[in-house]
């Protein structure tokens, strides 16, 4: 993964006056350089009154105003258009350009001086939406294409770099602790799914010691014996005058015991830790802060730790352990420390909806001059269908277009159809063509039945012997209309439409990852099916990254998978391509080869790839299959057919002059009973909304017609 920089600096000039600079940009940014005035004041009460507790809130209400009422839209868009001004703004749109072009990620740090900038949540930013007018955005914190991070100035230690190599497992130190005087935490619970995620094997192993209940003296010898690379912390913490403190607990009494952040801070600073984790309240900057406290990320980030994660306000408890999960199993993929930040962002955002907070509560801070595994990838991997980079944001679901008026059917190419058939199902599973083998990564073979374990289906042949499987197809999807509505037996389970037709992308997102998490496959991947149907493309992604390790090799999760990846391949995202859905497509066909619908999908795949033999082989096994299991008389069944019908044309074009119109003329009937079964789905404003069709495949499925 190619990640470039973009630094900018913010210093107060005196007061509302601000000098923003570009400190470190790739060759061929221009160096930018701006003085601007920003109402500041009017941004920190709009964070107040957006970070209020509810209940302070009540108790103190503010006056009366005709203002209308703050949000984090607002406040985003107003935050980022003051920071990218002018030459700025030039310099932004040239690193995004340069990023763009070179298949990389942009690591956008933010170095914010003085004592006001840095309580505003700038994590909240919200960019205008590519290729839009301005109306729509996004937020910039929570993609891939961006990573996010804020950095201090003037730390301790600016040149050091990490210690451990990129290819070393993480070693991890989380403390917990839970005084007795203080409220309770579900802390337990929280380590509990934490070793579970991490007992599976990852591409980044990671190594976690638990240290329960721990007093400074113990907290002390663990991490001056341990060769810790991260200190994670879950518990409480709260402001302070010497940095912050976090409670720790006393052996003797169980009651709180107070250990400051200027103490912590030298003491992970010496042992070389190289990031901490406050999973805790308040640990980072935080809107209510008086003048004289500062909090732990601030201390830390002074005497120069090179990574700090930590939360600006209280963040619930349920909240917490999806955060945990969320930013381990990314980091346990190998994902640099602010890509894993934020993807856990959009997966909280996700869960619990925009209008909350919080996904911009975490707040991580990283040295600029910091070179190890939390900057860069930790750890690669070579095997296929490994997880890529998760997509940025992407456009929301598609309008819905008018469609065209049905075709006429043809009674004489039916009868045509019916003629044939007598003579060629018989045949069906019984003697195989002579087979010759196409040089292509992976071949798909059905499964034989027990009484046929000497035979094997052939690969889909080339033009010589391939005219009566043709036909065979042909046939086929006149038999299908004529089987009626038998109970279907091959297409994956999605969703009753009644169920989450009027459900909100938010709220169907939380039902999918509590059903995943609590180990109920089935209705989960129904919801992320109702998600990918609407092309709900980041839910779905966030709903995806909850589903327990030990399940990701389940078929329908990989065919899933594949969908995320071949959808936001079609909506242009550069970080995917139809080979990532041809791969997680194929192991589901290796796991469930009876499945039409897995068939039909990696047939569209290895299509797109110009691997045409292998497609139209995946089609024909799809078209066994639906032959064998009568479905119902469903669009989704001619899916392999009109599949079939652009493989015959496009073998049509590499044929002798004396096969070439046999195959055209096939492939043309195909198109014709495709049609005359359901003239409407397969129109091109409607093939247009369907997630399996390309543009180009559309336009070659027109040309047929002419």
């Amino acid at each position: 993964m190619k990640i470039l920089d973009f630094q900018l600096s913010v210093t107060p000039l005196g007061g509302d006056r601000y000098l923003i600079r570009t400190e470190k940009v790739e060759p061929g940014v221009p160096l930018a350089e701006e003085q601007v005035d920003w109402p500041v004041e009017r941004w920190l009460n709009l964070t107040r009154q957006l970070m209020a507790d509810p209940l302070v809130q009540f108790l103190q209400p503010e006056p009366e105003s005709h203002s209308p009422p703050p949000d984090l839209l607002t406040l985003g868009q107003d935050l980022y258009h003051h920071l990218f001004t002018a030459t700025v703004r030039d310099s932004w749109i040239a690193a995004q350009s340069i990023a763009y072009h070179q298949q990389g990620s942009l690591r956008l740090r933010l170095g914010l001086k003085g004592d006001r900038l840095p309580c505003l949540p700038w994590e909240v930013l919200q960019a205008p939406a590519q290729g839009n007018s301005g109306s729509r955005f996004r937020p910039l914190a929570t993609g891939t294409d961006v990573l996010f991070s804020r950095y201090g100035a003037g730390t301790i230690g600016e040149g050091a770099t990490g210690g451990q190599g990129t290819a070393q497992p993480l070693k991890v130190l989380m403390a917990i602790a839970q005084p007795h005087d203080q409220q309770s935490l579900t802390l337990n619970q929280e380590v509990q799914h934490l070793q579970q995620e991490l007992s599976q094997a990852q591409p980044t192993p990671i190594t976690l010691k638990i240290l329960e209940q721990p007093g400074r003296e113990a907290l002390t010898q663990a991490l001056e014996q341990g060769n810790y690379d991260l200190f994670h912390y879950a518990g409480h913490s709260g402001l302070g005058s010497t940095g912050g403190d976090l409670s720790l607990v006393n052996p003797l009494t169980g009651l709180t015991e107070s250990l400051t952040g200027d103490d912590l801070a030298g003491l992970l600073r010496n042992n070389g830790i190289q990031g901490a984790i406050f999973n805790s309240c308040r640990s980072g900057p935080n809107i209510f802060a008086q003048p004289q406290e500062r909090n732990l990320a601030q201390a830390l980030v002074q005497q120069g730790v090179p990574a700090v994660l930590a939360m600006a306000e209280e963040i619930p408890d349920a909240v917490a352990l999806t955060l945990t999960q969320l930013l381990y199993r990314n980091l346990s993929l190998g994902h640099p420390l602010d890509l894993c930040v934020s993807r856990m962002r959009q997966g909280l955002l996700s869960a619990y909806g925009s209008g909350q907070l919080y996904w911009a509560l975490p707040i991580l801070y990283l040295n600029p001059m910091l070179h190890s595994g939390l900057t860069y990838a930790i750890a690669t991997t070579d095997v296929e269908g490994d997880e890529d980079v998760l997509p940025a944001w992407l456009k929301t679901e598609m309008a819905q277009a008018p469609e065209e008026e049905p075709v006429t059917a043809d009674p004489a190419a039916d009868a045509e159809m019916a003629a044939l058939m007598g003579e060629i199902f018989p045949n069906l599973n019984a003697e195989a063509a002579p087979t010759k083998a196409e040089p292509t990564p992976i071949i798909i073979k059905p499964a034989p039945k027990p009484q046929e374990q000497k035979q094997s289906r052939p690969l889909w042949p080339y033009i010589a012997g391939g005219v009566g499987a043709i036909i065979l197809a042909i046939t086929g999807g006149w038999l299908i209309q004529q089987w009626g509505t038998a109970p279907p037996n091959v297409v994956v389970a999605s969703p009753d439409g009644d169920n989450f037709e009027e459900v909100s992308s938010e709220r169907l997102t939380s039902f999918a990852i509590e059903a995943l998490n609590g180990g109920n496959l089935t209705e989960g991947l129904q919801a992320v099916t109702a998600l990918l149907d609407r092309n709900a493309l980041p839910f779905a992604e966030s709903a995806l990254a909850a589903i327990p390790a030990p399940q990701l090799d389940q078929p329908a999760v990989s065919f899933l998978r594949g969908r995320l990846a071949w959808q936001s391949a079609l909506l242009n995202d550069s970080r995917y391509s139809p080979s990532d859905a041809r791969r997680y497509w194929e192991t589901a066909v290796k796991a469930a080869p009876d499945n039409a619908s897995y068939q039909t999908a990696l047939g569209f795949a290895y299509y797109s790839e110009g691997l045409i033999n292998p497609a139209n082989q995946a089609w024909y096994e799809a078209i066994a299959l639906l032959e064998q299991q009568a479905p119902p008389n469903d669009p989704e069944t001619q899916m392999p057919y009109a599949g079939l019908a652009l493989g015959l044309t496009a073998l049509a074009t590499e044929a002798d002059p004396n096969q070439a119109p046999v195959l055209t003329r096939q492939a043309t009937a195909l198109r014709r009973q495709v049609l005359n079964a359901h003239p409407r789905s397969f129109q091109t404003q409607a093939l247009s909304q369907h997630w399996l069709w390309t543009p180009a495949m559309i336009a070659a499925w027109e040309e047929l017609n002419s």
